[in-house]
């Protein structure tokens, strides 16, 4: 069980955000039950101010980790079955014990989860939790949190049926700057938990997200690309430093979007092909895209390409960039092994 989040920055926001349902609803007991020995205690031990010595006091309040950590473990072993999640704790507990309670949820969902990824039958997924665990070991700092209002409603727990997926919602996302994770839970039927969390998670380990921040944020490349593409009427003017240089530059910023997003995802389908799972129709509906006569890797490029175009803002609507970047990506819809894998190569597998 666990009571400790040594590296890892957990917590659970109430805000309140608008975020569009990737699948049917998840149904909440419309009660305190869960908390309700927490509640207790602190009712009988920690609120009386007479009646126990100091030292009886001391040995109450050392218990109550072990309270939330028991509250924490059920909460998620009880969504993880399909059995919904309660009400807020800040609607049963007083502010100081909820905000406990609700970071801790948090820490329990990210350890559990990913000890679920290092337990299961895929290997791929198997591979990213040991590169998160090393990663912590390292003494990494990953941000993660779970955000939304507990509401319950009326209908129970199924799975999901909408073709709508995560690339559509804000029901989890990747805080690029920051390299901070956040998860709606409410919004993620359980059953697709988990691939919505490795999706995330393979963000946090992809090194050419955060190896090419430094190059998109340069000031000085950004004036030479300017320069460059506001002077020429086609890229056959280019000349080939000129060429690379603008190539490097969009290449940086595509390894932060699109090729961040589609490396992500192509791992994702492996390790749903790899679980043998149940049809998840907002994934099934997305291998279903792109060009029929392609094959699988290709199509699959096309749908991501299609899903995620660059920017027409600011440099990328240059048209010298933006003819850069259409020549990229056809290339590696033909050739999707020419694909800028990163350190995440190892684990990528013909489709």
């Amino acid at each position: 069980m666990l009571q400790k989040t040594p590296r890892i920055l957990c917590q659970f926001g109430m805000s309140s955000l608008v975020l569009l349902s990737i699948a049917t609803s998840v149904v909440r007991a419309d009660s305190c039950a869960p908390y309700e020995k927490l509640s207790r205690f602190i009712q009988e031990k920690v609120l009386p101010s007479s009646g126990s010595t100091l030292e009886q006091r001391a040995e109450e309040l050392r218990q109550i980790p072990t309270i939330i950590a028991e509250i924490s473990q059920s909460i998620y072993e009880n969504y993880r079955l399909g059995r919904g999640l309660p009400i807020s704790a800040e609607n049963c507990l007083p502010s100081g014990y909820s905000d406990r309670i609700q970071h801790n949820i948090a820490a329990v969902f990210f350890h559990e989860s990913i000890r679920e990824m290092n337990e299961s039958k895929s290997q791929t997924a198997r591979s990213i939790a040991k590169l998160l665990l090393k990663k912590e070991q390292a003494g990494a700092f990953i941000p993660f949190t779970l955000t939304g209002h507990w509401k319950t409603l009326d209908r129970p727990l199924e799975r999901s049926t909408s073709d709508q997926s995560p690339l559509e919602t804000s029901s989890a996302g990747f805080h690029r700057a920051q390299a901070a994770v956040f998860a709606n839970i409410a919004m993620i039927p359980h059953s697709d938990w988990l691939l919505v969390f490795a999706h995330e998670m393979i963000h946090v380990i992809d090194e050419q997200i955060h190896a090419n921040l430094s190059i998109v944020a340069n000031p000085d490349l950004a004036r030479t690309v300017a320069q460059i593409a506001n002077s020429k009427a086609s890229i056959n003017e280019l000349t080939q430093d000129e060429r690379l240089t603008c190539e490097r530059f969009l290449v940086s910023a595509l390894n932060r979007g699109f090729l961040a997003e589609l490396r992500a995802w192509w791992l994702v389908r492996q390790i749903y092909h790899e679980l043998h799972l149940p049809p998840i129709f907002w994934l099934e509906h997305l291998y279903a895209e792109g060009t029929p006569n392609k094959s699988t890797e290709a199509r699959f490029v096309q749908a991501l390409s299609e899903r995620f175009p660059t920017s027409l803002t600011g440099l990328f609507g240059l048209p010298i960039i933006q003819a850069l970047d259409a020549n990229h990506r056809s290339n590696w819809i033909k050739y999707p092994r020419r694909v800028p894998w990163g350190s995440l190569k190892p684990l990528v597998k013909k489709l």
